[in-house]
């Protein structure tokens, strides 16, 4: 059983600080962004420590102008270091390297120089808020008392980012996280049920200084005395992933009378927009930007439609309305609150139209403005207070404890203040759920992250489980580079002279149906839209599509087995991994413990993806959104009370195989190439015999190889052909490949021809 620390007393253990990490700069990005507003507000409550942006994308030095401003900007900020931007709000820029491998480089210099920040400010119980998901990396080791992490945009969508591991950041933190916060109804009904709790939160607005400035209450900025109108402005940051350059070129060529400005940051190509009309302004201090909204006859939003887009809800919109102005805009969800309000186009010609039309037609702002009027930062910071509150954690040494509402007038989280690890729990279990817990082991070796919670190892015993079938994981966000070099699934890959990969684990399979006596079914999942692996006509091998797209690994379980009983059991192995460890310990454990779950880890504690499943542990799996099983299913059935042991295999055997390298050394693994492979990782042939040679490789049965050429550390899959005088060096060559005469190549995938389609896998 998992055993956890006690909960500290909520009424003797409040927060006495907020440690921010934030999506942006503090010095040099608009400071109107959720993270920044809401900081303002919550300084009046307690300290805050605002923590410049860690980074999700590393500046490219082909982003040309963009790569030496972003460097510089970010140079000037981290000499700043430690600043005091008013009595209760402190700004830190820490030395932080941007990337997967960056972040973890500095991660134990940033938590330190972030906690003496902190106790700088007398900040010791801290409140973590996260705005950018890389901080996931330091959160736990800042002994946050609460978590807050704020999902107000797809960030994994963001332009040049690693897509993937941003993606990880924000499952994790979805289930770690005390409290996520989404200002987007899209995201939040997609996403609400992946979190431990979801609170709807949306921007807030100081309508009165935007409505002031639209009824003339301040005099234009200086810089546009020149220029004519009728004038449409854009206000904000022009980049290509969010703002769309071909229809606001198109729009302005079409317009020439009509002057068009540009307020904020551009990252786009120089020249991108010759055009006369066309005004960029650069970057205007926030506390300026209502001025040029207030100047402008229309105001405009010309956004590219994307995942980033569709998930976003804009702050600008409300600002643009409090105004007062005409709004043309695009499409995307979040409008549905304001149609009638604003003019929506979906091309170009369309967005000329409206444009001239907002300008032609008088405007009446007044039902527009009433939406936005009573929306502030304060009254965003109360609400998030009160929520805190009602989850039992209060600030220490503050009595505003009052529950806030959304702005739909009820409470944001469902079953008073909470949504459980199950939709349907009741608020009392939900409420009094203990902080998130973590995995470490006994002995404090890492377990995936660093934590408090203990997973107890377990002794060997004899019985084995009754298992309803085995599912192989072999969808995924996207394939595996190795798939994609060799254009068919990792599955039908050779790993032996005789075996394909998909051969070594249903060897394993029956090497467990011989222990328990009983068939073991094996269904392969795909996802929808992936090249499938084939089975070659085994009868017990079902291949199927995900029954609904975009679920994750513990989406996916739960849809595979809702029709099981809860008490059947499943064995669940990722399928892009070497299978020379035998399983049947790992049951056994499973079984003698009556575990829900079985974590299988390598000898160094990775993971080594198989696990051992009671189907009545992924009941609760919500039926739709992703929701991921290693870092964030695990965490809320810890949270739940369940039953999770590991166990650990004995030597290397369920390895990776995403890459070439990582199969050539599986392959030396299984056997069938000289051992010497697994140690020496570098091309071993450096003379090439006259005659040609073959070194420590696999040749499968069909494999041709012609008179003097030469292969090493290779794997020749059936069917392909190495023609004369080729040297063939640390690479694959595929079924049905050929390797032309006298190529050389090293540490190449060569793929085959693609595998032809036969019968649609059946449905889930």
């Amino acid at each position: 059983m998992i055993t956890r620390p006690d909960h500290p007393d909520p009424e003797a253990t409040g927060f006495d600080g907020i440690i921010c990490f934030g999506g942006e700069d503090w010095w040099y990005h608009n400071r109107g962004h959720f993270d920044m507003q809401m900081m303002r507000e919550l300084q009046a409550h307690v300290p805050v420590l605002y923590v410049n942006s860690l980074g999700m994308r590393i500046p490219r030095p082909r982003e040309g102008r963009m790569f030496v401003s972003r460097v510089r900007r970010k140079l000037r900020s981290v000499r700043r270091g430690l600043v005091r931007a008013s009595p209760t709000l402190n700004v830190l820029t820490p030395i932080a390297l941007p990337g997967r491998l960056g972040i973890r480089l500095t991660r134990p210099l940033l938590a330190r120089a972030v906690r003496r920040a902190a106790e700088r400010q007398g900040i010791t119980r801290p409140l973590v808020w996260v705005a950018c998901p890389t901080a996931a990396e330091v959160v736990d080791a800042l002994d946050p008392v609460q978590v807050v992490y704020q999902r107000t945009d797809r960030y994994e969508c963001f332009a040049n980012v690693d897509a993937e591991q941003i993606a990880r950041y924000d499952s994790w933190l979805k289930a770690r996280s005390d409290l996520t916060i989404f200002c987007s109804r899209f995201l939040h009904a997609r996403e609400a049920p992946q979190c431990a709790a979801a609170l709807r939160l949306d921007h807030g607005i100081d309508a009165a200084r935007f409505e002031a400035a639209g009824a003339g209450a301040e005099s234009e900025p200086n810089d546009l005395a020149g220029i004519a109108r009728p004038r449409a402005g854009f206000v904000g940051g022009i980049d290509g992933h969010t703002f769309d350059p071909e229809l606001f070129v198109r729009v302005a060529r079409d317009l020439p009378d009509i002057q068009f400005l540009l307020v904020g940051a551009c990252s786009l190509p120089r020249h991108w927009c010759p055009l006369p009309n066309v005004h960029w302004l650069g970057q205007r201090p926030f506390g300026e930007v209502h001025r040029y909204m207030a100047a402008c006859d229309v105001l405009l939003m010309p956004w590219r439609r994307s995942p980033w887009i569709e998930a976003c809800n804009p702050v600008k919109l409300k600002e643009y309305l409090a105004t007062g102005r005409p709004v043309v805009t695009t499409e995307f969800p979040e409008l549905d609150r304001y149609r009638g309000h604003v003019r929506v186009a979906t091309d170009a010609p369309a967005f000329a139209a409206a444009v001239r039309e907002a300008i032609a037609r008088p405007h009446d702002d007044a039902a527009a403005q009433a939406l936005v009027r009573n929306q502030t930062w304060a009254d965003q910071a109360r609400t998030v207070l009160g929520t805190l509150a009602a989850r039992c954690t209060p600030i220490a040494g503050t009595h505003d404890g009052s529950r806030g509402l959304d702005q739909d007038g009820s409470c944001g989280l469902e079953n008073d203040g909470c949504r459980g690890l199950a939709e349907g729990k009741a608020a009392s279990e939900a409420t009094s759920e203990p902080a998130q817990p973590r995995l470490r082991r006994d002995h404090g070796t890492r377990l995936g992250r660093d934590d408090d919670t203990r997973i107890t190892d377990v002794a060997d015993t004899r019985a084995l489980p009754t298992l309803a079938s085995c599912v192989v994981l072999a969808g995924g966000l996207r394939l595996p580079p190795l798939a994609q070099d060799a254009g068919r699934h990792v599955l039908d890959l050779w790993l032996t002279s005789g075996d394909t990969v998909l051969d070594r684990w249903l060897a394993r399979v029956r090497e467990i149906e011989s222990a328990t006596g009983c068939p073991l079914p094996v269904r392969i999942v795909h996802s929808l839209g992936q090249a499938t692996a084939t089975a070659r006509g085994d009868a017990n091998v079902d291949i199927a599509y995900e029954p609904r797209p975009l679920r994750g690994p513990a989406g996916v379980l739960g849809d595979v087995c809702r029709a099981s009983p809860p008490d059947a059991h499943v064995l669940v192995v990722e399928a892009a991994r070497s299978a020379e460890a035998p399983l049947s310990d790992a049951l056994r454990e499973h079984a003698a413990r009556g575990a829900d779950i079985t974590v299988v880890v390598n000898p160094d504690d990775t993971f080594a993806g198989a696990y051992v499943i009671r189907c009545g542990a992924l009941r609760d799996v919500p039926e739709v959104g992703f929701v991921d099983l290693r870092e964030q299913w695990l965490a809320r059935m810890t949270r739940a009370g369940a039953t999770i042991i590991v166990h650990r295999l004995p030597e290397p055997g369920l390895l990776p195989l995403r890459t070439s390298r990582q199969f050539l050394h599986a392959a030396c693994i299984a056997g069938d190439v000289a051992p010497a492979l697994a140690d020496d990782l570098e091309p071993r042939c450096t003379v090439v015999p006259e005659g040609g040679s073959i070194g420590a490789t696999v040749v499968c049965p069909g494999a041709m190889i012609g008179p003097g050429a030469t292969v090493v550390d290779s794997i020749l899959m059936p069917g392909s052909v190495v023609h004369a005088n080729a040297l063939v060096v640390r690479s694959l060559v595929c079924e049905g490949a050929s390797v032309d005469a006298g190529a050389e190549l090293i540490e190449t995938v060569v793929p085959g021809p693609r595998p032809v389609a036969g019968e649609e896998p059946a449905c889930a």
